[in-house]
């Protein structure tokens, strides 16, 4: 009999050098582009914003708040770099509760050259921001 090794196996390093060598082999750029990316960016204390790394170009298209305190009015927006609103403000206010974006603004949801900022509502909003993304294909 025999067993099969995880691609992921933790014992081979996660993922191991088989599993990178599939993906080398298997997958082209339109399976890498339409792959699901996820950027965390973690809010200690309200802030004017805190710069996320989601690459120029890519295509915002969800975004999950798990809040780390309590603060009744706390909300958390993703927002470009000239303060316009990408997504709506998502509720921040009781420790442990998660949340997600209620909208999307389809003019803003392709990240600019400026990047795009998590802004807190207030000093007291505490949470991980998770920005999910698509990296749109390039003409290149």
């Amino acid at each position: 009999m025999t067993i099969h090794q995880s691609y992921d196996d933790a014992s081979q390093g996660s993922p191991n050098l088989e599993g990178m060598q599939y993906l080398q082999e298997n997958w082209g750029r339109t399976e890498i582009n339409a792959a699901l990316r996820v950027d965390k960016v973690s809010v200690a204390s309200g802030s004017a914003g805190i710069d996320a790394s989601v690459p120029v170009g890519a295509e915002i298209i969800d975004v999950v708040v798990v809040c780390t305190g309590s603060n009744g009015s706390g909300s958390m927006t993703v927002k470009d770099a000239d303060d316009n609103d990408i997504t709506d403000a998502i509720t921040c206010a009781t420790d442990k509760a998660v949340t997600r974006a209620g909208t999307i603004d389809d003019a803003y949801r392709v990240v600019p050259t400026d990047g795009v900022k998590v802004v807190a509502n207030a000093d007291g909003d505490k949470g991980d921001v998770y920005i999910h993304y698509i990296q749109v294909a390039s003409s290149s």
